[in-house]
């Protein structure tokens, strides 16, 4: 039986705080900082991977052999903290990694243009999700695009040809 909407907040709230000041510790300088309507977001994209995750995994990867690619372009240094009360909670980067951690994506491309919070993330990751989680396979292909306004669509190309070339490979 699904989980009542308080029960699946409170859940969701534990999680992101108790991992945010987890990462927190290890990248102290590199911390993203948003209004509180972020943790929305974050529990958000929690909930859809949730759902998302073992569909594909079913639909997609056993059915058909496909492997399942998380992409977040506005990936962050996996550290989100609020303005108004300083709370730290992991990024979308790592909470959508945590929600699929029973059928875990092939790959994660997470896309910062700004290498020090790109760098953060990395270490994150790897130091915190990946070594201690061996079901994860994932590569995580970090891309710091500097002149991130000049043209979208050349950037989506770049991105899909490195899932492809991660699949192929």
């Amino acid at each position: 039986m699904p989980k009542k909407d308080e029960e699946f907040f409170e859940t969701s709230l534990d999680f992101f705080v108790e991992n945010g000041n987890t990462l927190q510790k290890i990248c102290p300088d590199s911390v993203d900082e948003y209004n509180d309507h972020s943790l929305l977001k974050l529990i958000s994209l929690a909930y859809w991977v949730g759902f998302f995750s073992p569909i594909a995994h079913r639909q997609l990867k056993e059915k058909y052999g496909y492997r399942i690619a998380y992409v977040d372009t506005m990936a962050g240094s996996g550290v989100t903290a609020t303005k108004r009360s300083g709370d730290y909670f992991c990024g979308s980067c790592p909470g959508a990694l945590l929600s699929a951690r029973k059928y875990p994506f092939d790959l994660v491309m997470a896309v910062e243009i700004d290498p020090k919070k790109g760098d953060a993330l990395k270490r994150d990751l790897k130091r915190c999700y990946l070594n201690k989680m061996s079901q994860f396979s994932i590569k995580i292909l970090l891309m710091f695009l500097r002149e991130s306004h000049k043209n979208c669509n050349i950037k989506l190309f770049l991105i899909s040809s490195l899932i492809l070339k991660h699949f192929k490979g």
